[in-house]
């Protein structure tokens, strides 16, 4: 099992690294911070992983779920952050004034939405920076005895501090035992809109301590298209030290070999005549599963004689409110929502769809959209400036104006369906770009990194 193991039975010269994180390991969604961690383990790491995350939920793997790879050299330890309690009804107050203002019509939100880049608007706006302070606090007072605790009792050799919660954390606790070599990482940013509109970063106190206050010898930014590198500039870090780099594909995503789509569509109950469009996500508001079920409407208003279905492939806060929109827009019989799937699974589904939708806030160049590439399959995506480079409007996906959106974007899907010659060669242009990085590959550049810091250290 994944639990702690005394330091007799640690390898002598074991190299050992402390995670620090609100974050841990998904069932289904984002697989970063599995294949980062499996990436330090495959570097001949044992990884301590300690997480601020709720006991006991749905989304996360039990550390008994581990892959095979990694479960004996990952050991998870957990805390509660001591503003949890007062977070959560404080997030019921706003979920009430969610609710009024979700009744002045969809169509008014979709709007803003497009209008504006924000993960937080509205109500949220004006509390925002409190609670995202409050946050803090609550994260680093909650867990600094148990990080310092780990970093001496397991000898760490360094400390990694994955996104801005546990960044913050990670700096204190390199600075207090002995100045390990300290990593942070993060998964994209939200801040270039606002630092660009000439917002300041405190704004959102957790990122500004992160990334202003806390000084690491490795910086890792991915490439995620919200433009982390400009970002970095921006708050003037150390650019030698920032490492500016795009995810890789797992291991276990790629083309089936004589895969049977046909056969693959009776085993799961997906008629044969359906144009199939899945979402693989985190089912959660920022990613906006909403514009998938408008998307779902426009089409069946467009061409309602023909087969369509939409699948949702991921679990989440927003599942069931998901599940109730689409049982009052009469959307039953087009949805379908398949909570939590293992990855290899998901594998299949992206062999056997016809197009991987992703209608994110922020940004859409995301893993789904890297792996659907991967395998040869076409997407549709809102024109936000964040897949530029990557993907190519009507060359090798379906890029449309979120101003437009759904209609756009249904008239797409329905010329997808028509057009043949348009279709193949979209996929042509796909396999002539298909060249994409491991996360093997890609974590063994960063692993090479950290090896150079300890051995200067």
């Amino acid at each position: 099992m994944a639990t702690e193991k005394s330091l007799a039975e640690i390898a002598p010269g074991e190299k050992r690294i402390l995670f620090l994180t609100q974050f841990d390991f998904l069932k289904t969604g984002n697989q970063s911070f599995l294949n980062t961690v499996r990436g330090y383990v495959e570097g001949g790491f044992r990884v301590v992983v300690l997480t601020g995350r709720p006991r006991g939920d749905t989304i996360h793997l039990d550390p008994s779920e581990l892959p095979d790879d990694i479960r004996d050299h990952v050991e998870i330890h957990f805390f509660t952050p001591l503003l949890r309690i007062l977070a959560k009804a404080v997030s019921g107050l706003l979920g009430l004034f969610r609710k009024r203002e979700a009744s002045s019509g969809q169509a008014a939100g979709n709007a803003a939405v497009a209008a504006s880049p924000s993960l937080n608007f509205g109500v949220e706006s004006r509390f925002g920076n409190l609670m995202e302070a409050a946050s803090l606090i609550s994260f680093l007072s909650g867990g600094f005895i148990k990080a310092v605790w780990l970093a001496l009792t397991r000898r760490v050799d360094a400390v990694y501090g994955y996104e801005i919660y546990g960044a913050s954390l990670a700096g204190v606790v390199s600075a207090v035992t002995r100045r390990r070599p300290l990593v942070t990482r993060f998964q994209g940013t939200v801040l270039h809109p606002y630092l660009a509109a000439g917002d300041s970063v405190w704004r959102f106190p957790a990122h500004a301590t992160a990334m202003t206050i806390v000084r690491p010898d490795l910086l890792m930014m991915a490439n995620d298209g919200t433009l982390g590198y400009e970002v970095c500039k921006m708050l003037k870090c150390d650019l030698d030290r920032v490492r500016f780099w795009m995810n890789g594909v797992s291991h276990d995503v790629f083309p089936i070999p004589g895969f049977a789509p046909q056969m693959w569509r009776e085993e799961n109950q997906i008629p044969a005549d359906a144009f199939l469009m899945i979402v693989t996500s985190r089912v959660i508001g920022w990613k906006r599963l909403d514009r998938a079920l408008d998307l779902m409407a426009a089409i069946k208003e467009l061409d309602p004689n023909r087969r369509w279905l939409l699948t949702i492939i991921g679990d989440g806060e927003a599942r069931l409110g998901l599940i109730e929109q689409a049982r009052q827009r009469g959307l039953n019989e087009d949805v379908r929502f398949l909570g939590w799937m293992p990855h290899g699974s998901i594998n299949k589904y992206l062999n056997g769809c016809d197009c991987l939708l992703s209608l994110n806030n922020v940004s859409n160049l995301g893993n789904p959209i890297i792996e659907a590439l991967h395998i040869g399959k076409i997407v549709g995506t809102l024109k936000d400036g964040s897949t530029e480079g990557v993907l190519e409007p009507d060359s090798n996906a379906i890029v449309v104006d979120p101003a437009g959106f759904p209609g756009n974007l249904a008239k797409a899907l329905v010329r997808l369906r028509d057009d043949e010659p348009w279709r193949r060669q979209m996929q042509e242009n796909i396999a002539k770009g298909r060249d994409v990085m491991s996360w093997s590959a890609r974590m063994g550049m960063e692993v090479g990194e950290v090896k150079k810091l300890l051995r200067r250290k």
